[in-house]
């Protein structure tokens, strides 16, 4: 749920959340292996045309405030019981904000989303403007093919500005409606050796055996340290100390963590 409904907030899904949207679970018995047996209810998201800047009803574009749009209306459940939970139940704020930070600090960096968006051009703008082509038609074939090439390429240049000034408005509507005081201070994670770190539900990518990103003061974050195969963790240092591979961290200020491993 906080998946679901984070992303859709921060992406600025606009025909969202009364449709494009559904849960499902397995109604049989659970099958060994298959962690997603277990019966419970799981959110998917479809369907995102009106979305990363593309308005619908006025709604959408990188300024858009969702968390009071996903408010607006009476949108029935699931959409009142993530506004339920998310203002009157702490545990839930605090794992939807971290996760809301995980998305602007790893999974939608704006580096990374360039990336794709390249590898996405390159592969798929003429496959994308012939289909165009066949399906809305343009009066001629090439004057039509040339328009919808250049077409996909706006919009992928469109969709990376909006990755690169989301952050900035998005913030601070959250902060804003959830009357956070709490402010946002850089984690500044190192590795000494061979492993891995997890960040809340992400496994953020090192360069040089670095990675920063931001979080709000006095909210736990969750760190665990993997190894690699042939090596063990050794310890925490730098602003915390500890020898558990699992730990949680409240950040008071720019804080620096070391993972050690031997």
């Amino acid at each position: 749920m906080i998946e679901h409904f984070g992303l859709g907030i921060y992406i600025a899904t606009s025909d969202w959340p009364q449709r494009n949207e559904g849960q499902w679970k397995n109604n049989g018995p659970k099958i060994d292996g298959n962690k997603y047996s277990d019966g419970k209810w799981r959110f998917m998201t479809f369907d995102l045309d009106y979305t990363m800047g593309i308005k619908y009803n006025e709604v959408g574009l990188v300024d858009s405030d969702h968390f009071k749009y996903a408010e607006s209306k009476n949108w029935g459940s699931p959409t009142n019981l993530f506004i339920a939970l998310l203002k009157n139940n702490k545990n839930f704020q605090y794992k939807f904000i971290n996760v809301y930070c995980d998305f602007i600090n790893e999974i939608f960096n704006p580096i990374k989303v360039n990336k794709l968006l390249e590898d996405y051009i390159e592969k798929y703008q003429e496959i994308v403007a012939y289909s165009q082509l066949r399906w809305w038609g343009y009066g001629s074939k090439l004057p039509g093919y040339a328009h919808y090439k250049d077409a996909f390429l706006k919009n992928s240049d469109n969709k990376k500005a909006f990755f690169e000034n989301r952050p900035k408005y998005s913030l601070q509507h959250m902060k804003e409606y959830l009357g956070l005081k709490e402010e946002l201070v850089e984690l500044n994670i190192k590795v000494e050796g061979k492993g891995k770190i997890k960040i809340n539900n992400i496994l953020p990518e090192l360069k040089e055996g670095k990675w920063c990103g931001k979080y709000f003061t006095n909210i736990p974050i969750a760190l665990k340290a993997i190894p690699n195969e042939e090596v063990k963790f050794k310890e925490w240092s730098g602003d915390k100390t500890s020898d558990e591979e699992s730990i949680d961290v409240s950040l008071t200020k720019n804080m620096t963590i070391i993972a050690n491993f031997e």
